[in-house]
């Protein structure tokens, strides 16, 4: 019925892959980038894409020249921050899966999970404007049914998108209203003086 090999292989491509198609991108960048370059200059239609390309290659450089250049300890610590913020991502889907039904892979979860969080910035409208739950029930509706699958929708989209608003809000007011009454009082101090 599923096809855990394949999906267990193109998982394991991704997650082996990308970080070495990238290194080999930052270790061989200029004539990958000038190969890219004069293939693009053959079309049209990509020929002028040429310049943007060069402009986000610079940005991208000048981010990693910066990366490069903090201390190991900071390293590390962005390294944690990123895998504590996408770890619970991933594993949410996962346990409350399990905790309802123990019958679907986890290679096919995990491939779920990457779609719904790299694809849920494509919907503009705020909260996805229910995109991002029926992008969700789409591929698990035939493997659970209604009550199973708006239970762990529930708490899927509570834990991915909720759950930040609540721990985020605070702070966002905190530092917005600190910036705010900054930005008055330095208004008010320029008009008495």
């Amino acid at each position: 019925m599923y096809r855990t090999p394949r999906l267990v292989g193109s998982a394991l491509f991704i997650v082996v892959g990308a970080p070495i198609l990238g290194w080999l991108l930052i270790r061989f960048f200029r004539p990958v980038y000038h190969a890219l370059s004069r293939f693009m200059g053959r079309f049209p239609f990509l020929a002028e894409r040429r310049y943007r390309m060069a402009r986000g290659t610079v940005d991208f450089l000048r981010a990693l020249r910066a990366y490069r250049s903090l201390a190991r300890p900071k390293r590390i610590g962005l390294f944690l921050l990123s895998v504590g913020y996408w770890l619970p991502r991933y594993l949410v889907l996962f346990v409350a899966l399990s905790l309802v039904t123990g019958q679907i892979p986890g290679a096919y979860l995990f491939l779920i999970q990457g779609v719904l969080n790299l694809g849920g910035p494509i919907f503009l409208l705020p909260a996805g404007g229910g995109g991002g739950g029926a992008a969700y029930m789409a591929p698990m509706s035939p493997l659970l049914g209604q009550a199973d699958g708006a239970f762990t929708l529930l708490i899927w989209r509570a834990f991915t998108f909720y759950w930040y608003l609540i721990v985020g809000g605070p702070i966002f007011l905190l530092k917005t209203g600190k910036a705010a009454r900054d930005l008055m009082l330095g208004k008010s101090r320029a008009q008495h003086a």
